[in-house]
């Protein structure tokens, strides 16, 4: 159902993709999407919250888990954020002079109070296994947000404020949604198994305790928003903003190559809790595989999507010339999300997450900086967003390599060679990306037949045992 509902949704934000940029001006256009970067950013504010009763439910039984602890715990979550939604809100009243801008920005803060709210029923149907709902709400926000925005687009009413209102209006409409699967879900899961006299301050002792781990986690889980957010915003402020909605663009695209992949990663966490460490292993070593596989057999059909874009939207072609950069960087952000993040909140390893993206948010930004400063041109950026990304992913496969005894098979060596093949080939002949993009996909195929045939044997015996 997960992958449903992100095929759905990736189905919905390529059909943005094609119709927004061609309709919209460039200055709406990258208004749109630095409303969409910024409303990103604001998930950070609800400080690890969903994150922490995210771990502490994940695998649990009925009797582990207090109803009112839950509710404490989403109550003051909520208050909070209304407070530090209220001043950002103020803030940008009494500091932004541009009209336009401080609107948009006033959606973001009505959006992320949002989302920030909704996370954390939303991480609880996540735990505790309930992928339908989870997946309907991400189902209900897409089609109610985007359908309206590219219907009203193409006949040719583009005001940017109803553009936003049914951005927010999707995301409301998941909320209550959300919100009414919870409340159904508190009253037939969570039991009161605490006593009445358990005080407030101890409450709040245990909520700070959970929320630290919380915190890591979401320092982890948004680290890749931070790294290109860091990058585009340095875009916006280094360089001009038309370049900023044609960068966004290609982000935009390299962002639906990896939704599909990733929301793999919804149901395995909690599914993680009922293996063996010997079956983690087998389970690390054939998706790290088929990861690689997928991601080769969908660059394949990169460039002529390219090609098409290019003519559909002739101002964004000089940009869009980028794309073949981004797919490495997918690549690397499928794995970490669905491997290295899956199997380190497994283990309670939320320590090692969060030391290896803070590092590389640092990075991030102090390359950002320098790129600004010092380059001319984007591609530079973008290269070194794919060396962090990559960075990121193999300190995390490391770590379990040398922790746990997780082996790859030799992915980690072909995703290296896959990612330096085609900077180095974009970079000095983009005219054969075509000719590479078909080529490595057959001699990785023809060098790993074993394994494929290996694991597709083994796909279709687990199908025919399971009827």
């Amino acid at each position: 159902m997960s992958l449903l509902a992100n095929g759905i949704s990736m189905f919905l934000g390529m059909l943005a993709v094609i119709v927004l940029p061609k309709y919209l001006s460039l200055e709406q256009y990258g208004l749109y999407q630095l409303y969409l970067l910024y409303v990103g950013f604001t998930a950070m504010l609800a400080l690890g919250v969903p994150e922490g009763i995210y771990l502490a439910l994940g695998g649990k039984k009925k009797v582990d888990v207090d109803r009112r602890d839950v509710r404490f715990q989403f109550s003051l979550l909520a208050v909070l954020d209304l407070l530090v939604f209220f001043v950002i809100a103020l803030f940008t009243c009494l500091t932004e002079s541009d009209e336009l801008r401080r609107a948009t920005l006033l959606w973001v803060v009505l959006s992320g109070l949002i989302n920030c709210v909704r996370n954390y029923p939303l991480f609880v149907l996540q735990a505790t296994g309930k992928i339908r709902e989870y997946s309907i709400s991400v189902i209900l926000e897409r089609v109610i947000s985007i359908v309206p925005i590219v219907t009203m687009v193409c006949i040719g009413f583009s005001n940017i404020t109803f553009l936003l209102f049914f951005d927010v209006f999707g995301r409301a409409v998941s909320f209550v949604y959300v919100m009414a699967a919870f409340v159904k879900l508190d009253s037939g899961l969570f039991s009161d198994c605490c006593s009445d006299d358990v005080s407030v301050f101890t409450k709040l002792r245990a909520f700070l305790s959970q929320t630290q781990s919380g915190f890591q986690l979401m320092i982890a889980s948004y680290a890749s928003t931070a790294i290109i957010g860091i990058a585009r915003i340095g875009v916006e402020e280094g360089w001009e903003f038309a370049l900023f909605a044609q960068i966004s663009l290609v982000i935009s695209i390299a962002n639906m190559l990896t939704r599909l992949i990733n929301a793999v990663a919804i149901p395995i966490f909690p599914m993680l809790k009922d293996l063996s460490v010997s079956a983690i292993k087998v389970l690390y070593r054939n998706a790290s595989f088929v990861i690689t596989l997928a991601f080769l057999l969908l660059n394949v059909f990169v460039q002529p999507l390219v090609q098409v874009l290019a003519w559909w939207v002739p101002n964004y072609s000089e940009a869009l010339g980028y794309v073949a950069l981004l797919v490495p960087m997918c690549l690397f952000e499928s794995k970490t999300a669905v491997l290295v993040m899956s199997l380190c909140k497994s283990l309670r390893r939320e320590e090692i997450l969060f030391a290896i993206n803070v590092t590389s948010i640092a990075l991030a930004a102090l390359g950002t900086m320098l790129c600004v400063i010092f380059s001319d041109g984007i591609a530079t950026l973008l290269v070194f967003l794919v060396v962090i990304m990559g960075v990121r992913c193999f300190a995390g496969e490391m770590y379990l390599y040398r922790t746990f005894s997780f082996r790859s098979d030799g992915a980690i060596i072909w995703d290296v060679v896959i990612s330096c093949g085609i900077c180095i080939v974009w970079c000095m002949r983009p005219s054969l990306l075509s000719v590479s993009n078909v080529m490595v996909p057959v001699l990785f195929s023809i060098a790993n037949r074993k394994k494929i045939l290996s694991i597709a044997n083994n796909f279709w015996d687990m199908k025919r045992s399971s009827r």
